[in-house]
């Protein structure tokens, strides 16, 4: 509370400038008990005072309105304004406060280094921190604002305090013009724009009595009285063109020289001496006496523009010897010659006051402004008075004059002491350690270097005082260090620290070793804490290390981390800024970064990881999915292409179950690593199984694209396999791997025929492993008779279920699955139902770690058609050896073999699973079969082909006739030679279009006497039964199969209602609809319709399901829709029967018509409403794609009646004599 408290309390005064219907802003602080006002109030004259509690702060506004054009379509006319702040001080005068003020877009933005507030209407990004520079409406705002602040002149001399003084208004007002290099960023231009406009304008005014006003370049200022006298209006401006300046008139030097005023001093006396001279008779028309007070005049000129300086500049010259101790100062300059030689004599200049005031100057950081002056004098005088004070010196006596030239004494000393002023940090330097600002500087080290100050403007001092006038390697370097330690933010543009390593590239073949160390072991590479197109913006940043940058990130991780944390706060600190790439903001030094510098190309590994760190931990995995799949993928090619080998890969693995390097994106929008304290991580292979255990707590499903069973997405360019490589490689599971299959069966049978048909086959499996697969039988031989044969049960069941459970955990799907064969652990389960496919996919389990092996399958399947259709074991034996090349094994190879236990039988009599209720149906008792029978059986050949199981088929060649099953159906056709799905799988009918079970669920026929025809109501207003709450109180799971986790549900299917393939379909001559009661029949279907509703409600909820019958019937071609989660929405149509065993219903050709259009997205629900406790529906989704299977047919219903309309024709055929 008290951090926003705070941030309140910094409200400027100035937010109240520019809105145009807010004048009061009040805040009261509860905690502080206190109240704050901020008032504007409207002076006049373009002044707005704006009072803050007890203070108050006047600004000078000046605005202008703009004609848009066609510049911003829908906008007519913008305003542009400015303001400056004023303080009135005891006299009632006015006084500038020249601190820097922000630029407003109506609301402050940030300062840009003027001293004046800019307000516009600019186009401004997202984060409203500064102007868009590309935009072309803020460049054309930018070129009206020179005109308004030239205009602004009048506002200054229209206040009533300077009405009879506007000298003192332009004081003022000039006291507020911006110079070049003060202002940053897009206003840059701004100051030359201004300056430019005024240099044309007639903004001062003349001394005189009509004060006329005219150009800068016409005026003279720093005169006084006697000059007034000596150089009258009208001879100054004669000769010269110039006025004198308003005696009230106070302007700045830098001012005054970017304004192009002259300043009077003996220049301009020497000047209008040289136009007199020129102009025949003036010069005598002036006088003797004229010229006399001009000498005096330029003499006192020069003696005073040398006062508190005028002993420094007394130049004295002395003639030494050269072995003089005097003399040591020449000590290291380059002599012609033995300078240590005697009758050396040195004519030098010197001045010792000049080294006491340059010794008083830099023995205290206070003489700063001194310092700047005395600069700015030597400089005016140096061409004149010391640049041809050369010392020489020669041997010999003194009378010789061919002496040779060398530096005097008094430049030397001037070199010697830090008195210069640097614009970098505002303290004293030696001359030699501060640049001279030129463009040959500049251009390298922009503005950011240590330039002397103020600037000089004699070329020939720079020389002679030492400035540094070119940049060399080692101070690039030493400047590349100071910035990187400042502990102040450093700014600059991207374009200026390109020229300064392109300047450092091009000086690699003498100093590659010298710039290499540099950048190894400082931080040396600038990059923006902004992204910013224009190159020349200057914008803050931060100096990084070379393993912190890269040259280009292809996954676009790096962009993503710039974003976020600029986004997260206006300045990112440097640990939320790990690291960059350098493509984007350096795109010409690609040889000078990574050839000569070693930067990497793009991040490694623990580059990445660093990367997807950071990313984590401000952005969710829906946010930058794509991006992080890209890393994975790179991380995958580098796996692939044996870039890294396994011991790295063991490293990365190691990493990647860190539990501090949780990158890993999950389904859950969730971050992990492979620690195991996140659980179960894997990778969904299988979209089914992922639905049921998708809410699973401790279950983590990697967002990964990787592709599997049932996920049909696909990648472009191979991603799909490379992801599986890198997944592969880190150990990380598939759902299907950490899954496994928990049997539920009902009713066990003898299993011998089983074990026969097992060892009978087993030795055609290890021919097939002994030939195809060595690498697989060598792996199991030694082991497989002590672990797996030995081990391994069979088991004969009546019915036979599974459902999914994780490993490692008790977590259990509430789904269980039909199938015929099942390999659970040592333990292969068989229903009667099972055919030969399935249990040679399930047996090839045991040797391919439990993964279904299908060459294997089929070539044992080919070996059992083979003898069930009579083939003679010699031929059998030579398909064998030369069909399939599988040849016999060796002689020492001991044949695998199966041996028969007893106890099977009695260990699994019964279920013990309490999560399922108990298989209600009714099944013949098995008859024990012979402990002697064989495989094949001997009446193979010839045995009609059944659609019930092997072991049911078994049954007509001697085995029990009892193996047929009853109940439960396929519901998928049967497998062929290469199909390993053995699993009827019901909550997965719909996906192959295929009859889904029929759920059943409480119900009580008594319920519909309580029916109302017009409108049923539900909820807690009336049931069907008249009990709140009670009736159809279920959930499911799926619209398309049942939910087996409530016991209120059962899956049943009459014998009556066979609906496995073709020919479950009734033989009958007729199909009639007899007469049904109209009232009857219409209840029926309302209760029907009622009964789906309040299902479907209770599955979706009721904002979801729409009744379309609910309030009477509609005739529409459907009775409800559901609309789902993904937006989908299916079209329901209720078919309700009170006959359980009646197979047909009657369908509209309106139904039927939409069916067609609408065919994946269209269920028809038929309900039984029988005598019993539960009502069955029978789900058929898209009825057309099952009528084209043949799985569901359509009738056409002849007339029985006799009197119908239809035509007759009886035909007699004739015999061959004929009529």
């Amino acid at each position: 509370m008290r951090s926003w408290a705070s941030k309140f309390a910094d409200f400027h005064p100035s937010l109240l400038l520019f809105l145009h219907r807010l004048r009061c802003i009040k805040f009261r602080d509860s905690m502080t008990n206190s109240l704050t006002i901020m008032r504007r109030e409207d002076i006049g004259n373009g002044l707005v005072k704006v009072s803050h509690g007890k203070e108050s702060t006047t600004w000078l506004v000046a605005s202008h309105k703009l004609d848009v054009g066609t510049m911003r379509p829908g906008i007519q006319s913008t305003e542009i304004a400015m303001a400056f702040t004023l303080r009135q001080d005891s006299s009632g005068e006015f006084v500038p406060y020249l601190e820097q003020q922000p630029v407003f877009a109506f609301l402050p933005l940030r300062a840009y280094g003027l001293k004046f507030i800019l307000q516009g209407d600019f186009i401004l990004p997202s984060s409203r921190e500064e102007v868009d520079g590309d935009s072309a409406w803020n460049q054309w705002l930018l070129s009206e604002f020179p005109e308004l602040f030239v205009n602004a002149v009048e506002s200054f001399r229209s206040l009533p305090c300077y009405q009879s003084n506007p000298g003192k208004a332009v004081s003022l007002y000039m006291s507020f013009v911006p110079l070049v290099g003060e202002v940053l960023g897009f206003f840059s231009p701004l100051p030359r724009m201004i300056l430019s406009k005024l240099r044309v304008s007639p903004c001062l005014p003349l001394e005189g009595k009509d004060k006329r006003w005219v150009l800068p370049c016409m005026v003279l200022r720093g005169w006084n009285d006697q000059i007034h006298t000596l150089l009258p209006d009208d001879l100054l401006s004669s000769h010269l063109g110039v006025g004198y300046l308003h005696r009230d008139v106070s302007l700045s030097d830098p001012i005054a020289a970017a304004l192009g005023v002259h300043t009077f001093g003996p220049r301009i006396l020497i000047d209008l001496m040289k136009s007199v001279c020129n102009r025949g008779d003036d010069l005598k028309n002036l006088g003797l006496n004229w010229i006399g007070s001009w000498l005096v005049a330029l003499y006192e000129c020069l003696n005073c523009r040398l006062t508190g300086y005028e002993s420094c500049l007394q130049v004295v010259n002395i003639e030494k010897k050269l072995e003089d101790q005097s003399c040591s100062i020449w000590k290291d300059l380059a002599w012609e010659g033995n300078a240590n030689s005697v009758g050396w004599t040195v004519n030098d200049w010197e001045s010792p006051e000049l080294v006491d005031i340059l010794t008083a100057l830099s023995s205290s950081s206070t003489y700063v402004d001194q310092c700047s002056h005395f600069l700015q004098v030597l400089d005016s005088v140096w061409d004149d008075l010391y640049g041809a004070k050369k010392a020489t010196y020669y041997c010999g006596s003194p009378g010789v004059k061919e002496g040779k030239c060398t530096e005097s004494s008094c430049v030397i000393k001037i070199r010697e002491y830090c008195w210069v002023k640097s614009r970098l940090d505002g303290k004293l330097y030696i001359p030699s350690d501060l640049f001279f600002d030129c463009d040959e500087v500049r251009s390298i080290l922009g503005s950011n270097a240590p330039y002397a100050t103020p600037q000089v403007h004699s070329r020939k001092f720079v020389a002679d005082i030492g400035f540094r006038t070119q940049v060399l390697v080692k101070d690039a370097l030493s400047l590349l260090s100071e910035w990187s330690k400042s502990e102040c933010m450093f700014k600059a543009s991207t374009s200026q620290m390109g020229r300064l390593y392109s300047f450092l590239w091009t000086r690699m073949d003498t100093c590659r070793d010298e710039i290499v160390t540099h950048f190894r072991l400082n931080p040396s590479i600038f990059v923006p804490l902004m992204d910013d197109s224009n190159q020349e913006s200057v914008t803050p940043g931060m100096f990084l290390l070379l393993d912190q940058v890269y040259w280009r990130d292809p996954t676009g991780c790096l962009d993503l981390l710039t974003k976020g944390t600029r986004s997260s706060t206006k300045i990112p600190v440097i640990d939320q800024m790990c690291c960059r790439a350098l493509c984007q903001i350096y795109p010409n030094l690609h040889s000078f970064f990574v050839n000569d510098c070693r930067v990497q190309t793009s991040p490694d590994f623990d580059g990445y990881l660093r990367i997807l760190k950071h990313l984590a931990s401000i952005a969710l995995p829906s946010k930058v999915y794509e991006e992080v799949r890209q890393v994975f993928y790179l991380w995958a090619e580098d796996i692939e292409s044996q870039r890294v080998n396994c011991k790295e890969i063991s490293r990365w693995k190691d990493s990647l179950h860190d539990t501090g390097n949780s990158v890993l994106p999950t389904m859950q929008d969730k971050w992990v690593s492979l620690h195991p304290k996140f659980g179960i991580v894997c990778w969904c292979d299988d979209a089914d199984l992922s639905k049921q255990f998708e809410r699973c707590n401790g279950v983590h499903f990697l967002c990964i694209d990787a592709g599997g069973k049932h996920n049909k997405t696909k990648t472009k360019d191979g991603v799909q396999n490379k992801l599986i490589t890198f997944i592969h490689a880190m150990g990380i599971p598939s759902l299907s791997e950490v899954v496994v299959r928990e049997a539920i069966f009902y009713g066990v049978q003898d299993n011998k025929k089983l074990l026969s048909l097992i060892n009978w086959i087993l030795p055609y499996a290890q021919r097939y492993l002994y030939r195809m697969h060595p690498e697989v039988y060598c792996a199991i031989k030694d082991n497989i008779f002590n672990n797996q044969l030995n081990q391994l049960r069979f088991l004969v069941v009546e019915e036979l279920f599974y459902r999914h459970t994780l490993q490692g955990c008790h977590t259990v799907s509430n789904r269980r699955h039909e199938c015929s064969c099942l390999l659970q652990g040592s333990t292969l389960y068989v229903s009667r139902m099972a055919d030969f496919s399935g249990i040679y996919s399930e047996l090839s389990r045991l040797f391919f770690n439990g993964c279904v092996d299908l060459q294997l399958a089929n070539f044992l399947h080919l070996v059992t058609i083979m003898a069930e259709s009579g083939s003679t074991e010699e031929h059998t034996e030579s398909f064998i050896l030369n069909a399939q090349t599988i040849p016999k094994l060796p002689l020492e190879e001991v044949t695998w073999f199966c041996e028969h236990r007893g106890d099977e039988i009695d260990n699994h009599s019964k279920l013990s699973d309490p999560t399922f209720p108990e298989n209600k149906l009714t099944t013949k008792k098995l008859q024990k079969i012979s402990a002697d029978a064989s495989w094949p059986p001997t009446t193979w050949k010839g045995v009609p082909k059944s659609r019930d199981g092997v072991l049911a088929q078994a049954g007509n060649s001697g085995i029990n006739q009892d193996f047929v099953r009853h109940g439960h159906n396929n519901v998928i056709a049967n497998s062929t030679v290469s199909n390993t799905n053995t699993a009827c799988e019901s909550d997965q009918v719909t996906d192959t279009y295929s009859v889904s079970a029929i759920t059943t669920i409480p119900y009580d026929s008594k319920s519909e006497q309580d029916m109302d025809m017009k409108r049923v109501k539900f909820g807690g207003e009336s049931d069907l039964t008249g009990n709140d709450n009670n009736f159809l109180g279920l959930s499911t799971t799926g619209l398309e199969s049942a939910d087996v986790s409530d016991k209120s549900y059962k899956l049943s299917v009459p014998n009556e209602m066979d609906i496995g393939t073709s020919n479950v379909f009734s033989n009958r001559n007729q199909l009639c609809l007899g007469v049904a009661d109209d009232e009857q029949r219409q209840l029926t279907g309302r209760l029907g319709e009622h009964v789906v509703y309040k299902y479907l409600t209770d599955k979706y909820g009721p904002t979801s399901v729409n009744w379309v019958n609910e309030n009477g019937e509609t005739g529409s071609a459907f009775d409800m829709v559901v609309s789902k989660e993904d937006g989908k929405k299916e079209f329901i149509e209720v078919k309700a029967t009170r006959s359980e065993n009646k197979d047909w219903f009657e369908i509209t050709n309106r139904e039927w018509d939409f069916a067609s259009k609408n065919s994946d997205c269209f269920t028809i629900i038929r309900v039984f409403l029988g005598s019993s406790p539960y009502v069955k529906f029978l789900m058929l989704a898209n009825p057309i794609k099952l009528y084209q299977q043949k799985i569901i047919k359509l009738a056409i219903l002849m007339p029985i009646n006799k009197n119908c309309a239809l035509p007759e024709v009886t035909f007699i055929p004739q015999g061959e004599g004929g009529d």
